[in-house]
């Protein structure tokens, strides 16, 4: 039986003590940045759990859930990595339960590594020499314990000045890794039962190697020595994609001081600058996420295209750096032209947008000043009008009174509704939200238009479905829409007509239904019937059909649905649904 290929991903803070554990000599190590000190990309996490899932039949993770996205990614590769116990390094190393004892201390727990190499990092992320910022004083920390674990022993002095800078006390206390490697030897045996259970595992990732050779048919690949700055190879398809044999395009690609090959000077000048600040960051930092760089050049035929320019690091099985690059180069024109009019396709689309934005803003605005316009006169009608109706005594004074007073009610109404529509537009449309009860909402309006009802000679019916749960919004809109609807109903149906109101639960949800034996809606008006500005009846084409409009933002702003069913001649009906508290 094949021998089990498991890959070792561990935070390179205690990457020195895994190394010592002797379970671990026969596996190829991933050492990963603490994100603790570092800022460090889910994409990169993905990157490297790839690359241990790619080379190895499973992988164990030693990583703290410090990174926020950690857990969700690993979701993404259960089948091939089993995540050692505990929350922390710390966890990991002494077990749970005595990490959360020195945690409730107080104390603080530091290794070699946080007192030396990675010192500086440290004192940046936690905020040492700094008093306002000094998270490790502020949190009240009442001592900084420093453990001597093998191979790895903190020399006193060190600790101490480590120690002043948070102006915390200390202690050094001696620790062993024997815990620790119980624990990793479980966590091994876990990757390997995990492993058993996929036996095509080997298949898959020979297919997917396969695949991979399949797809890179025109790329040229190279290997470029770090310390010598120098390519040590250059696939001969460099004189398929660029035109230049393979000792030119050597010369040219770290020598072009005169923009040959590079589009300018400056193309030369910038790239350069990349691959070198990406190279520092791996020999500094380890493991870095693979690097792209996109970059114009000229192919030996003068023509113009475009190269995208990728590279990664190399690591020993013992996750040390070894300082050579692997690449690959690619022509990606075709992909740059379509990216570019794509591009020029957005901003074309972009400067139609907010000429429109503009447009329906000025319209907002229009309204707006409309509504003022029209209130302004609008409300010392009202009061007087509500003045002479109190002191008139002839009837006939009075019938005129009232015709003044219901006009300019009605007209108020419809300018309520034209601003409110305009405030929903733009997203201030207020709403306050409690918990009501729906069928008491439907009594009032009922009672409420009971003397409308009466003087059509319309009969009119209530079926509301007893102990229903409480409805969660602003009872103020959801009457509003009820008020709306039954109005409507009032108004088109006809003298004589049919009006059923009814309430039910559907599932999770309130069902309300408003229902007429009048002319119904033409089923041509029917798709629009909740725009603004359109109204759906041919015997009554007055008012500014913002009602439905208002009624359908109103409903949907509450996570709920409006609808209309009708067949001409034959009545309508109007639904819409709340979700309960």
């Amino acid at each position: 039986m094949q021998k089990q290929k498991i890959g070792i991903i561990t935070c390179a803070s205690i990457l020195d003590q895994v190394k010592a554990c002797p379970v671990t000599s026969e596996h190829k190590i991933y050492p990963l940045a603490p994100c603790c000190l570092f800022s460090i990309s889910p994409d990169l996490l993905k990157h490297i759990f790839n690359e241990a899932c790619l080379n190895n039949d499973g992988a164990l993770l030693i990583y703290g859930n410090c990174h926020p996205k950690l857990q969700q990614i690993l979701a993404g590769y259960e089948d091939r990595i089993i995540k050692l116990k505990g929350d922390n390094c710390w966890e990991m190393m002494l077990g749970a339960e005595i990490a959360q004892d020195y945690l409730a201390k107080g104390e603080w727990l530091v290794k070699n590594t946080l007192c030396t190499s990675l010192r500086k990092e440290v004192f940046a992320s936690y905020g040492a020499n700094r008093a306002e910022g000094n998270l490790i004083h502020n949190c009240h920390t009442k001592k900084i314990i420093a453990y001597k674990f093998e191979p790895d022993s903190p020399r006193e002095e060190e600790v101490a000045s480590f120690a002043k800078a948070f102006d915390v006390p200390f202690e050094i206390k001696e620790g062993d890794i024997s815990s620790f490697n119980d624990t990793l030897l479980h966590g091994l045996d876990s990757v390997k039962e995990l492993i058993s259970r996929d036996i095509t595992i080997g298949d898959k990732r020979i297919l997917a190697r396969n695949e991979l050779k399949e797809s890179a048919v025109s790329e040229a690949y190279f290997k470029l020595d770090v310390v010598s700055n120098e390519l040590l190879f250059i696939s001969p398809q460099i004189t398929h994609l660029l035109g230049y044999t393979p000792a030119e395009f050597e010369y040219l690609y770290m020598s072009d001081h005169e923009g040959t090959m590079y589009a300018d000077k400056e193309t030369y000048l910038r790239v350069s600058e990349e691959r070198f600040t990406y190279f520092s960051k791996c020999l500094m930092r380890g493991i870095q996420q693979p690097a792209s760089i996109e970059y114009q050049v000229r192919h030996k035929n003068q023509t113009k295209l475009w190269l995208r320019e990728s590279f990664q690091p190399k690591y020993d099985d013992d996750g040390i750096f070894v300082p050579y690059f692997t690449g690959k180069l690619e022509n990606i024109t075709v992909w740059k032209e379509a990216e570019d009019h794509l591009q020029k396709s957005y901003e074309k689309e972009l400067q139609l947008r907010v000429a429109l934005e503009k447009e329906a803003q000025k319209r907002i605005y229009f309204t707006w000043a409309l509504v003022h316009e029209l209130r302004t006169p609008l409300t010392p009608i009202i009061l007087a009008s509500d003045a002479l109706h109190s002191v008139a005594v002839d009837n006939k004074l009075k019938s005129l009174v009232n015709n003044i007073n219901n006009g300019a009610s009605e007209l108020n109404t419809r300018i309520s509704e034209l601003l409110d529509l305009a405030r929903g537009e733009v997203g201030i449309l207020k709403f306050v939200h409690e918990s009501f009860d729906f069928n008491a909402v439907i009594r009032e309006i009922s009672e409420f238009f009971m003397p409308e009802i009466r003087l059509h000679e319309q009969k009119f019916s209530v079926k509301l479905e007893s102990g229903l749960p409480e409805v969660s919004g602003d009872r103020g809109r959801i009457k509003q829409v009820v008020s709306n609807l039954l109005e409507n109903a009032i108004k088109y149906s006809g003298n004589g007509s049919e009006i059923n109101i009814q309430t039910a639960l559907a599932g999770q949800e309130f069902l309300f239904t408003i229902s007429d034996s009048g002319p119904g809606i033409p089923e041509d008006k029917l798709e629009n019937i909740f725009d603004p500005y359109r109204c759906g009846n041919e015997l009554h084409p007055s008012g500014l059909g913002l009602g439905l409009a208002l009624s359908k933002m109103i409903i949907e702003k509450h996570s709920g649905k409006i609808w209309v069913s009708s067949v001409k001649n034959s009545g309508c009906s109007f639904s819409f649904t709340l979700p309960k508290v």
